[in-house]
């Protein structure tokens, strides 16, 4: 055993824990928070879309766009958008599409109050489509991202931290929100 771990370039003999050099763990911190957000995100909002499409009478068509759109724009997007930001700089890059992608969500927050239903299906379906791209240019810019910013010897650690935070903010806000989706009626949720 103690062969296997002096082979596994993050394991110190003797040691149980790793902590990252100060002028890293501000960064660390960062790239933590912005996953939980989009735990939080992702398990209130993209989790629900289609059951908020089903209680307003949507076809299986329709769901299935809400659920399958996005990977249709990811796969006709992400060649495109990988070409146009290797012209530009990855952090201001990936930040603007960052901002972008979380300020159109708003947009889900306000189709209820202005229109009816069965204009709320379609807008649903087509703002599904249009978040996408720049969430397309979030997903890809990001690697490069976190390759310049995290040390190759910390991105084993960070990634699983990230995964983890990930994981339990869905969780957590899934459960949240599926309680309040349940007690809460049509006409006001």
């Amino acid at each position: 055993m103690q062969r296997l771990f002096r082979r596994l370039p993050f394991v110190t003999p003797g040691s149980t824990q790793q902590i990252p050099p100060p002028e890293l763990r501000h960064r660390f911190h960062h790239l933590y928070g912005d996953i939980a957000w989009y735990g939080l995100l992702s398990g209130t909002t993209i989790a629900f879309l289609g059951v908020y499409a089903a209680r307003l009478g949507a076809s299986a068509l329709q769901i299935g766009l809400l659920t399958a759109g996005p990977a249709l724009v990811n796969l006709v997007f992400t060649l495109p958008i990988g070409r146009w930001l290797q012209s530009r700089p990855i952090g201001g890059s990936v930040f603007g599409s960052a901002v972008a992608l979380r300020a159109l969500y708003l947009v889900y927050a306000i189709l209820p109050l202005t229109l009816p239903p069965a204009a709320q299906l379609q807008a649903m379906i087509w703002a599904t489509f249009l978040f996408t791209i720049p969430g397309v240019a979030l997903a890809v810019g990001f690697n490069a991202l976190f390759a310049q910013a995290v040390p190759p010897e910390w991105r084993g650690v960070v990634a699983g931290r990230r995964n983890a935070l990930l994981s339990v903010f869905y969780i957590v806000a899934s459960l949240l929100s599926g309680y309040i989706l349940n007690n809460t009626p049509l006409a006001i949720g």
